[in-house]
């Protein structure tokens, strides 16, 4: 027999299909993005949604996404992919959302933000992928070490794709470096790796490479700690105070 849905459960999914039902004829979307980026932005490239980013003055970024009635073909299914994408910007904690939706009395703007009481059934995944970036992340955080930490508070646009360093860390005087942990080498994992890493070419971006990974320590470029069962706090933070890189 298969469980009840709850009244509120229903009514919730209802109203959120309501919006969604909305984007099938959105021109665009304009999303103005201030937490959760590597969530909402793993949804965004499991839709296979065309996207163009724009880094505000302010924290946070603006994200342009092509709605279906801006194509010329594949139009419904490319406005249901849209559409199904709603319930992962509902998972960031700031966030506003704007869509021109073509009417039969022309363009009509529908907005929503983090306090529409919309709620999302997709998954979201956990803060930290491994017990690696934890581990580093509490004993770096639990003392005053000059610079503060965030975990995956940038994100740089690689045009096709995006680049979310693991870390990032930023000092008084205005200077911001990235750290980028290598915890796991399988060859696919590694070529994609290495590209972004070129691509998105910053002069403040940290490797910490696990040393027991079968990939040679010279396929490898730029500032590079190595690390076994844990990466060391004093191995960064030597990378840390040599990096010159202001915001």
């Amino acid at each position: 027999m298969k469980k009840a849905i709850p009244p509120e459960s229903l009514l919730k999914r209802y109203n959120l299909g309501l919006a969604q039902g909305l984007l099938y004829c959105a021109r665009n979307m304009k999303i103005i993005l201030k937490s959760d980026y590597r969530v909402v932005f793993q949804y965004i490239k499991l839709f296979r949604l065309i996207h163009r980013i724009i880094p505000l003055k302010t924290k946070g970024y603006e994200i342009i996404l092509d709605g279906p009635a801006s194509l010329f073909r594949n139009t419904q299914r490319y406005g249901i992919r849209l559409a199904n994408f709603l319930p992962a910007i509902l998972l960031a904690k700031k966030w506003k959302m704007s869509a021109y939706i073509d009417t039969h009395e022309g363009a009509k703007e529908f907005s929503l933000s983090d306090d529409c009481g919309l709620s999302s059934h997709y998954s979201k995944v956990s803060f930290f992928d491994s017990r690696i970036e934890e581990s580093f992340f509490g004993k770096f955080s639990g003392k005053d070490r000059g610079w503060r930490i965030e975990r995956e508070s940038e994100l740089i646009d690689l045009g096709d794709s995006v680049f979310i360093p693991d870390f990032t860390f930023r000092h008084p005087d205005g200077r911001i470096a990235h750290l980028e942990i290598v915890g796991f080498w399988t060859p696919e994992y590694f070529e994609s790796k290495k590209k972004k890493i070129k691509k998105a070419n910053r002069e403040n971006l940290i490797l910490a490479v696990n040393s027991k990974l079968n990939c040679g320590k010279d396929n490898w470029e730029g500032d590079i700690v190595y690390y076994k069962t844990g990466i060391k706090i004093g191995d960064v933070i030597e990378k840390l105070n040599a990096c010159e890189v202001r915001s």
